[in-house]
């Protein structure tokens, strides 16, 4: 799949569109097909560091949480 990463906490410049694996989902989660994302002002808090204390990520990171679409694969488990 494609996705927008960063490989280091910065500004707008450290994201990159690049290929990686396919998520498989763990136990009581799902997989969802994008169909709309949208930006949170904690998304750019996080992606520059200035929340690391509180919110830290292993890297590269995926920005984003919100997002819209439809489950493509689901996990033993997992509902809804």
């Amino acid at each position: 799949m494609r996705a927008v990463r960063y490989h280091e906490y910065g500004g707008v410049e450290n994201l990159v569109v690049e290929q990686v694996p396919d998520p498989h989902p763990g136990a009581g989660e799902i997989r969802i097909r994008v169909a709309a994302a949208g930006v949170n002002p904690v998304d750019w808090k996080v992606r520059s560091g200035a929340v690391r204390d509180f919110l830290p990520l292993e890297l590269p990171a995926i920005p984003g949480r919100d997002a819209a679409g439809w489950s493509t694969r689901s996990a033993p488990a997992s509902r809804g």
